[in-house]
C-alpha cells in the first residue's frame, strides 16, 4: 500500500480506483497493451493520490488474467 493511503482503504479511493480501472480496460481493449505498463502510464499521467492503488492492480492483473474465461 502507497505511504499516502491509510490502512483501511475509504469508500472514495476505492470508487476513484473502480473509475480509473474502466479507463485502463478501455486502453488495454483499444492498444492491446500488458497491464504492467497501463498501470505504468496510469501512475505517471493520473493524480493517484486518492485511489486504492492495491485495489486498482488487483482488478487490472486479475480481469487481465481472466479475459477468456470472462470472454466465454
Amino acid at each position: 500500500m502507497s505511504e499516502t493511503q491509510s490502512a483501511q482503504p475509504t469508500a472514495s479511493q476505492r470508487h476513484r480506483a473502480r473509475e480509473a480501472i474502466i479507463q485502463a480496460l478501455y486502453q488495454w481493449s483499444m492498444t492491446g497493451a500488458t497491464p504492467a505498463a497501463i498501470e505504468a502510464e496510469f501512475r505517471t499521467d493520473n493524480d493517484f493520490t486518492n485511489v486504492d492503488v492495491e485495489y486498482f492492480n488487483e482488478l487490472l492483473v486479475g480481469i487481465a488474467e481472466r479475459s477468456l474465461d470472462l470472454d466465454a
